[in-house]
């Protein structure tokens, strides 16, 4: 028996393509009988920032909440309450509570697979945009209640899972056996799950599931050794840069950081293919907040690197809040990364429009 655990937050501009795949996946279930379901799940649509992603057959239908399907049944989970709630910016909000769900029913024991489906990125993931303000989960909070758990496969359905620094936070815990996401952004539509449930039952080798949308990338524990090697590397670069009193060294690093890793991958079926590729975060990191994040990163402990990267300010590493809220910028990169719309001022005026169907001009426009 498989049990797979589904996670997917939708209460945001991915309202459309998520619902799609969890519309799919429930049908995919019903054929299924040697497969065991946990799904935690908050698909609430955000106008006006749906308005250019709507997909076919998906029809407008807010839904929260969990259920369970095993032997052919759904049930609803509707006696648990798998929420957290956190005071932000004044204002209590609620989010899912992902560790609670998991500790209840994922058995250790057992073969299970791990899918958390949404927005993601190095410091902010599962953009919640119908919370008061609009908010994020701290992605390293989210690593370490994953941490918590013995997986066997672990999907990342979301965007910028493959930095470097965030696949060995997760392989260091020697929890996660296996890690599937993609090399860059998700795709809009997903990936085909029909294929994917194909794979983790043993009818497809895992070459024919990275030609699925993505395109995907595929990690191991046997991985986390050769991250320690580039972790040497970028040391010693540092540290010739510094005794030779260049300053040049910092372009060193840039050029070794813009360089795609290579890291081996032995397939179930015994060959090599040409390996995985990974990115680093962002050189520079944009303010004091990211660079107090990434400091909390394990890749940036005993990592010279780091001092760099975190432009040699002392870091105090006191930021442990599982909430992040989504500032103003946030949203309209948001509305104008899915829109295509380049003109300022039509971007501000959606903006305002969100704003105004919340009633929190408040929240974004503090004095």
């Amino acid at each position: 028996m498989i049990k797979i655990f589904y996670i997917v937050n939708g209460s945001n501009d991915l309202y459309y393509p998520l619902s799609k795949n969890f519309n799919d996946l429930k049908e995919i279930f019903k054929k299924k009988a040697n497969i065991e379901v946990y799904c935690l799940y908050k698909l609430v649509k955000s106008d006006p920032l749906n308005i250019w992603r709507k997909v076919d057959g998906v029809k407008d239908k807010d839904r929260e909440g969990a259920f369970k399907y095993a032997n052919g049944i759904f049930e609803d989970l509707v006696n648990e309450n798998y929420y957290k709630s956190e005071v932000v910016k004044g204002r209590e909000v609620l989010y899912l509570d992902i560790k609670k769900f998991l500790r209840v029913y994922l058995k250790e024991d057992e073969y299970n697979v791990v899918i958390i489906s949404g927005h993601g990125g190095p410091f902010q993931s599962l953009l919640d945009l119908n919370t008061s303000p609009g908010i994020s989960i701290n992605t390293l909070e989210l690593i370490t209640e994953i941490n918590e758990f013995n997986i066997k496969l672990l999907f990342l359905d979301m965007c910028s899972m493959n930095y470097i620094e965030i696949i060995y936070e997760l392989l260091s815990s020697n929890k996660v056996e296996k890690i599937i996401t993609y090399k860059n952004f998700a795709p809009f539509e997903g990936i085909d799950y029909k294929e994917f449930i194909e794979y983790i039952e043993g009818k497809k080798y895992i070459e024919k599931f990275r030609e699925l949308k993505g395109p995907l990338v595929y990690i191991d524990k046997s991985m986390l050794k050769e991250i320690d090697e580039i972790k040497k590397k970028m040391n010693l670069i540092i540290i010739n840069g510094i005794e030779k009193k260049e300053r040049r060294f910092q372009e060193d690093i840039e050029k070794f950081r813009a360089e795609k890793i290579l890291i081996g991958l032995q397939t179930e079926e015994g060959k090599l293919t040409s390996g995985n590729t990974f990115n680093y975060i962002k050189y520079f990191l944009n303010d004091e907040l990211e660079r107090e994040l990434y400091g909390q990163y394990k890749f940036s402990e005993n990592n010279l690197w780091s001092i760099i990267t975190r432009k040699r300010l002392e870091v105090k590493n006191t930021y442990r809040k599982n909430i992040i809220p989504i500032e103003k910028d946030g949203i309209l990169n948001i509305i104008d990364i899915h829109s295509n719309i380049l003109n300022q001022n039509k971007l501000e005026e959606i903006f305002l429009e969100y704003i105004k169907r919340k009633n929190e001009e408040e929240i974004y426009f503090e004095s």
